[in-house]
């Protein structure tokens, strides 16, 4: 076949488009991967579509060479176009994955050598009435697995522009979606017609053309990157879509105070549609839909080259909102007035927020001070338990196992300060008859009064047990036995004068018996209280046969 085909210069066409397209747009932001994997696809294309040119209208082997040449551009297309709409789509993290690179780019290499040095698709051509046509005549497994490969990778992009376009809630992505895809759909049917399915059934008519339905492809993606924005080239095409998404309340002002542009939460919290609102005046808005009881222009003051104040705001519905405004002049590039911006902050967040932290403080104070009742109530309770496991309830006094405790760390004491410690064992008289003769609770009043005696008479530091019945223990630390015998007489007179203080009928008088612990002494407690109480019973004896004496004994 001789002379240049119409295909073929359609081809070639087609090579530079892709060629200006891919450069025009990496030039644009050369450090945006995006850019760059659009500028890789574009350029696989241009290397399919250039040598293809020839192929078409080329004659004898020369087709063979032209065709393998251009294996490069329709083996790594597929790749090449995945690994674009990963960036697209916000899959970055798939995209930059090392092990994902590898697999993507060497499947497509092993494919591309299989091309160059043995047939992968075609294995012949055949001269058609539009140029050169591909013939398949070897359908080993890897060419189903190559015609697999092909639809997995067009599929896979397409798959992931769908999902980026249903999910997203920005209006302007959607719009970029819906011509990537369709456009996608477009080339990838056609293309797949032309180039897998027309050879496979045996066509010789038309030629495959998979590069220039790719070139409709590419160029819906180029068409929504001019209109929509769809790579936001610049941080001046992103800054429209970014103040939309901003939580806060924008509106854009001309220098004549006129609406020229709202965000989109000036729609959600005020009611008011965009249309409604651009080209009013801002005061007409603003003081319009003031709380009906703000007569006043709201209290503004000045922060820097910005006005602030807060009101409470009349939304369509009749909401009240409060603002915390704020509204600052914006200069041109010459310094000249080009307009305002006013921005707003919702403050309900803040408002149920600081009731939340007052209802919250007042919660914390309560359960504060139950907590301090409860550990009052709690001590109080322990400080009862305490006196329970350790007092004696008729006297006040310790009880036996109290008093046995304290004297045994008495006499730890007395042999560490190498002092002396007196143990008195104290029998009262007569409780028996007193019993008989009043009563148990004159008895009991008995008891109470020698205990309350002995308890007032003794220093601060000496320990008063009650051992059990008429029964007392006296512990006098750092007292030797002499001592302890002087002490005993003024105690024995405030006893004795029990009867004519109280004026009861019965007689107080008791019976008593020492013993001295002193520091070289290896003597027990069971020791002590024996030899005391041995001493006691010498006392009561000596009392019964009319004779007063101190008992005693040291050890």
């Amino acid at each position: 076949m001789s002379g240049m085909m119409p295909i073929s210069a359609a081809s070639a066409i087609a090579f530079g488009l892709y060629f200006l397209m891919g450069l025009g747009v990496f030039a644009e932001n050369p450090k945006s991967a995006k850019h760059r994997a659009f500028l890789y696809l574009n350029l696989f294309f241009a290397a399919w579509s250039l040598p293809m040119a020839f192929a078409y209208s080329c004659a004898g082997s020369d087709w063979l060479f032209w065709y393998r040449l251009s294996s490069i551009g329709w083996i790594f297309v597929p790749a090449a176009a995945l690994y674009f709409f990963l960036y697209l789509t916000g899959n970055k993290r798939t995209a930059y994955h090392p092990g994902f690179m590898l697999i993507l780019f060497l499947i497509p290499l092993l494919f591309w050598v299989r091309a160059l040095t043995g047939n992968l698709m075609a294995t012949s051509f055949a001269a058609g009435p539009f140029g050169n046509v591909e013939v398949h005549g070897d359908r080993s497994l890897i060419y189903y697995i190559f015609s697999a490969y092909i639809l997995a990778g067009f599929g896979s992009g397409l798959a992931l522009v769908l999902r980026w376009g249903l999910r997203t809630p920005s209006r302007l992505e959607r719009l970029q979606a819906r011509w990537v895809f369709w456009a996608g759909i477009f080339s990838v049917t056609f293309g797949s017609v032309s180039c897998v399915l027309l050879p496979y059934i045996g066509n010789r008519v038309l030629p495959q053309a998979g590069q220039l339905f790719g070139l409709v492809w590419i160029f819906a993606i180029w068409f929504a990157m001019k209109k929509y924005r769809l790579l936001a080239s610049n941080p001046e095409i992103a800054l429209g879509e970014i103040t939309r998404r901003i939580i806060d309340l924008i509106v854009l002002l001309d220098p004549e105070e006129r609406i020229l542009q709202v965000n989109r939460s000036v729609i959600n919290v005020l009611g008011w549609k965009e249309n409604e609102l651009v080209g009013m005046h801002f005061n007409d808005f603003f003081y319009r839909n003031l709380r009906k009881e703000t007569e006043e222009v709201p209290d503004i003051h000045e922060d820097g080259d910005r006005l602030v104040w807060e009101v409470n705001f009349l939304t369509r519905t009749g909401l009240t909102v409060p603002l915390n405004c704020y509204i600052s002049p914006v200069n041109d590039g010459n310094g000249e007035l080009a307009g305002f911006v006013f921005i707003a902050q919702d403050l309900r967040w803040y408002k149920d927020l600081e009731r939340e932290f007052s209802e919250k403080t007042k919660a914390q104070e309560e359960l504060r001070r139950t907590n301090e009742m409860l550990e009052q109530r709690v001590a109080e309770r322990t400080r009862e338990l305490e006196n329970l496991a350790t007092t004696d309830v008729l006297t006040g006094a310790y009880n036996r196992r109290m008093g046995l405790a304290l004297l045994e760390k008495e006499i730890h004491h007395a042999k560490r300060d190498k002092t002396h410690c007196t143990v008195c064992f104290v029998d009262i008289n007569d409780l028996k008859v007193v019993n008989d003769t009043w009563g148990h609770k004159e008895g009991d009043e008995l008891i109470r009064q020698v205990a309350h005696t002995l308890r007032s008479s003794m220093r601060e530091s000496d320990i008063l047990a009650r051992m059990g019945g008429d029964e007392f223990l006296v512990v006098l630390n750092g007292c030797n036995l002499d001592n302890a015998i002087l002490a005993w007489a003024t105690l024995q007179k405030r006893v004795n004068g029990i009867q004519e203080l109280t004026g009861k009928p019965w007689k107080a008088s008791v019976s008593h018996g020492f013993a001295e612990f002193q520091p070289e002494s290896t003597a027990t407690v069971e020791e002590l209280i024996a030899i005391a109480d041995h001493a006691m019973y010498q006392n009561k004896k000596a009392q019964k046969a009319g004779r007063s004496r101190h008992a005693g004994e040291r050890s």
